[in-house]
């Protein structure tokens, strides 16, 4: 009998019972418990029984390796054979396999039902070609698309000539126009602008885009301002110059909801920040600053370099973060209190606000539900428990640096009663354990204490 034929199926027990009703569609835990199974223990789930297959196949999250050594094993074959899953990510790699071994990774490919996630590592046009060649054979389109540049040196690459030629490009096209959410990451240490050109304008239907690796190709920002108009997520991991994405002709951004920056500390980019208004991104929910560059002082970069974001109202703005921006005064909280009404979650990575800010923040934004803040003044949350209030909304608040003790929690506990998780620097040790037992429901954190700016 084969690995994975079933036996007769047994009456459903208890335990069955219970595996159906957690993988039934009606809710989400059955992909909850699917991203913690290995690929065999997806499998073997699969062959428990009839009904409990039917369930479980459509979430599997299975991941073809590189080179696909798995393919050896008999048991994935035979399981492959047998049911054609959908194949949640793919690392293909062709360029080292002889002929004989190739025919059998695309016979083995050719089984599966669809890629929903591919990753491609392109370090040679030859290989990109190649590789392309086997995906557009063997799947449909996926939806997500991995694509880690690390070329070497290539005289048609380099040389400001095409990397591609016209029929090649024609065809990537009608392929990668399905993809909604593309990854890409550069890890070339030389110019790889024509490559670029001919790449970005295939993926003009991508919703979701993430840029990360070692270096920043200084002709993306341009080219994605001109390619992409449908972005509703957008994540850049190293610093560009975004100013061009915040120009007033610029549509890459007229749909988007959620925007994580590392931003360079320059003026141009201060200025398009200041520049941006709820009316031209009036879909914008998230909204996560990350401030770095030439300048190495954390403090050099402040709320009022771009006091024009804050003086206008965002009401459909509910999380904010700002990392190595110095948040300070008592002014910054009236702005996030009056302009920012929808805020759920704030996060700062250097607040050094007044004594009433953070109170202020937390008094008056209503609807906050998470709070992260380093504290660089306790000063701050002396104030904070001097001040009468109550605010049902907040659940969870991290004060890296301020230190507490026990009158201190309790009097903080009691301005927040829906308070299920603190991170805070405890008195002692001893604190720590007592406010576990007097406080079951609330998760607590020990926050390091960090030294305080003058």
């Amino acid at each position: 009998m084969s690995h994975f034929q079933a036996e007769s199926q047994p009456p459903l027990t208890l335990g069955l019972n219970f595996l159906i009703e957690l993988f039934h569609p009606s809710h989400d835990l059955g992909p909850l418990v699917i991203n913690y199974l290995t690929d065999a223990d997806q499998l073997r789930l699969a062959t428990t029984c009839k009904s409990l297959r039917a369930l479980v196949v459509p979430l599997y999250k299975l991941t073809i390796p590189n080179c696909m050594q798995r393919t050896h094993e008999p048991s994935l074959v035979d399981f492959v054979q047998r049911y054609h899953p959908r194949v949640w990510s793919i690392s293909p790699d062709f360029e080292d396999l002889n002929d004989h071994r190739a025919e059998e990774v695309r016979r083995f490919l050719g089984q599966l039902r669809k890629a929903d996630s591919v990753f491609l590592d392109v370090n040679s046009v030859s290989h990109w070609s190649q590789t392309f060649d086997y995906l557009k054979e063997l799947f449909q389109p996926p939806r997500r698309l991995s694509l880690s540049i690390d070329m070497g040196p290539n005289p048609s690459v380099s040389n400001g000539q095409a990397a591609f030629p016209d029929h090649r490009v024609a065809s990537m096209k009608r392929w990668f126009t399905f993809i909604r959410d593309l990854q890409l990451s550069f890890y070339a240490d030389h110019d790889q602008s024509s490559l670029l050109s001919q790449l970005l304008p295939l993926f003009a239907g991508v919703k979701h885009l993430v840029v990360d690796g070692d270096i920043s190709p200084s002709n993306l920002i341009p080219e994605l301002a001109e390619s992409f108009n449908q972005l509703t997520h957008l994540t850049l991991t190293t610093p560009f110059n975004i100013a061009p994405l915040f120009d007033s002709h610029c549509i890459a951004l007229q749909n988007i909801r959620s925007l994580d920056l590392y931003c360079p500390d320059d003026q141009p980019t201060l200025r398009a920040i200041s520049s941006m208004s709820s009316t031209r991104y009036p879909h914008l929910y998230e909204l996560s600053l990350f401030f770095g560059g030439e300048r190495s002082d954390r403090n050099e970069v402040k709320w009022t370099d771009f006091r024009p974001f804050f003086d206008q109202p965002w009401p459909n703005l509910t999380r904010l973060t700002l990392q190595r921006c110095e948040v300070g005064g008592g002014e910054v909280g009236e702005y996030l209190a009056t302009n920012f009404s929808n805020l759920r979650f704030l996060s700062f990575s250097n607040f050094s606000g007044s004594a009433d800010a953070l109170a202020c923040i937390l008094i008056h934004c209503s609807r906050l539900t998470t709070f992260h803040g380093i504290i660089t003044s306790q000063n701050a949350l002396q104030s904070l428990l001097d001040s009468e209030f109550t605010n049902s909304a907040l659940q969870s608040l991290i004060l890296d640096g301020a230190e507490c003790n026990w009158d201190e929690l309790s009097h903080l506990m009691a301005r927040f009663p829906n308070l299920r998780h603190l991170t805070i620097a405890f008195e002692n040790g001893d604190l720590y354990g007592h406010a576990r037992q007097q406080y079951p429901n609330v998760i607590f954190g020990q926050s390091p204490l960090m030294p305080f700016y003058t």
